[in-house]
């Protein structure tokens, strides 16, 4: 999905914690597009899940911040 902005908008997307690195529990991430943030959320990682099942959570969380900014859905 990253790679998808980047191509399409040439624009650089980031996904970064806010304050502290990934652990298991409710994690405030913010969503930023060529450094400017762009929306920030908790994001839940579950140590237990499968990583497929995780990324896709992740994908659908930064899915539904990127339709305010990109209303086609392209991604």
């Amino acid at each position: 999905m990253l790679q998808r902005v980047r191509d399409r908008t040439d624009s650089k997307l980031a996904v970064v914690p806010v304050p502290e690195a990934f652990s298991e529990g409710p994690q405030h991430l913010e969503v930023r597009l060529d450094d400017l943030a762009i929306g920030s959320s908790e994001f839940w990682w579950d140590d237990q899940q499968p990583a497929d099942k995780v990324l896709s959570d992740l994908r659908q969380w930064l899915s539904w911040l990127l339709d305010e900014e990109f209303s086609d859905g392209w991604w």
